[in-house]
């Protein structure tokens, strides 16, 4: 597999990727942080299939976390924006997310195992079918936060301050994969 490679084609699309740890959940800090999902500020739980807890079991999640040996983290930042406007807000995660499943899908090129989780629903349909089948499951990308990772504390971990400014934002996402 060539990283490198990846990492070119990514950054030509306004992608950044760097190396970072693997995360690592265990199934008790996964019901641990899915407590503060049920408080369902985001709206989303148990309203999507890649929220908690159509994601899976806390021992499915943090078992599919030991699966992987590297990470990288995916970021763009957007600038020049209204962070107080919700529409625009959702569009520019919506955008984040399609550009995520980009670099997904050059992960696929390359033949490479991976997961990839971002925050919040994955938004590539414009409603999801939860509770009903998914009728893109190829496509899901799923919450962060479902599988027990803070992304603020993972990030500053891996020595990336977590910015959000009232004309700019940056979002970030996980890649993880096996090396060979």
């Amino acid at each position: 597999m060539n990283i490198a490679k990846i990492k070119k084609r990514a950054a030509s699309e306004g992608m950044t990727l760097i190396d970072a740890a693997v995360p690592r959940s265990s199934a008790d800090s996964v019901v641990v942080f899915r407590k503060k999902c049920a408080e369902n500020v985001c709206g989303y739980y148990d309203k999507s299939w890649t929220c908690p807890p159509a994601v899976g079991s806390p021992e499915d999640c943090a078992g599919q976390l030991l699966g992987f040996d590297k990470a990288v983290i995916i970021f763009r930042r957007y600038e020049n924006i209204d962070v107080k406007d919700h529409k625009m807000l959702e569009h520019i995660v919506r955008w984040h997310q399609d550009s995520t499943r980009a670099v997904k899908m050059m992960f696929e090129e390359e033949g490479v195992e991976k997961l990839i989780l971002c925050e919040g629903p994955c938004g590539f349909c414009d409603k999801c079918s939860y509770p009903d089948p998914c009728p893109f499951p190829e496509e899901q990308i799923p919450s962060a936060s479902g599988y027990g990772i803070d992304m603020e504390k993972y990030l500053r971990s891996n020595g990336i301050e977590f910015k959000f400014s009232d004309n700019e934002a940056t979002l970030y996402g996980i890649i993880l994969y096996r090396d060979g």
